[in-house]
């Protein structure tokens, strides 16, 4: 069950599960939108949590790499599921797709979601390197915050965290 949370698979299933029930005829047009830009942030942070786990095939990444390789899995995500709806409504007469416009949008919320997990999970991992590496009082006390950035790190072989030898007064404050 703990692959479940490591994974971050819980946070697709969220979104299924979601989608069925937000999906009341006459509703779909007030909520279409929503669901597809919480389809593009639930599908990038799950490949965000999944990289790691494929390291022995594709080597180490850099955070830039990370976030390339989320971004790229959550378009992805985004243009496969436009494309399935739109073999339901090929082979299956159904009518999911109302319109160009409306598939276009579906898009362009799914990059949107998409574009928005990686800024966040960007800004995040930055953000966390810059204060440990600013002399926290204890970095071990910012790793048990952010229990992933030291699973990251492990994976890719880094360097731990190290302990500052030095007090900064400034940061004591706080």
């Amino acid at each position: 069950m703990i692959w479940i949370v490591k994974t971050g698979v819980w946070a697709p299933i969220i979104v299924l599960i979601l989608h069925e029930f937000l999906s009341i005829k006459g509703w779909r047009a007030q909520i279409d939108w929503f669901n597809h830009f919480s389809g593009g942030l639930a599908f990038t942070y799950f490949a965000w949590k999944c990289i790691p786990f494929l390291s022995a095939w594709i080597g180490t990444l850099t955070l830039l790499g990370r976030l390339a390789c989320a971004f790229l899995s959550g378009c992805s995500a985004a243009l496969l599921w436009d494309i399935i709806e739109f073999a339901f409504d090929v082979f299956l007469h159904t009518e999911i797709q109302q319109s160009i416009r409306e598939t276009m949008m579906d898009l362009v919320n799914g990059f949107l979601g998409t574009t928005t997990t990686v800024i966040i999970l960007g800004v995040r991992e930055f953000v966390t390197e810059k204060f440990c590496h600013a002399n926290l009082s204890s970095c071990a006390e910012l790793n048990s915050i952010s229990p992933e950035l030291t699973f990251l790190r492990t994976a890719a072989n880094a360097q731990p965290i190290p302990e500052p030898n030095n007090s900064n007064p400034i940061i004591e404050m706080f």
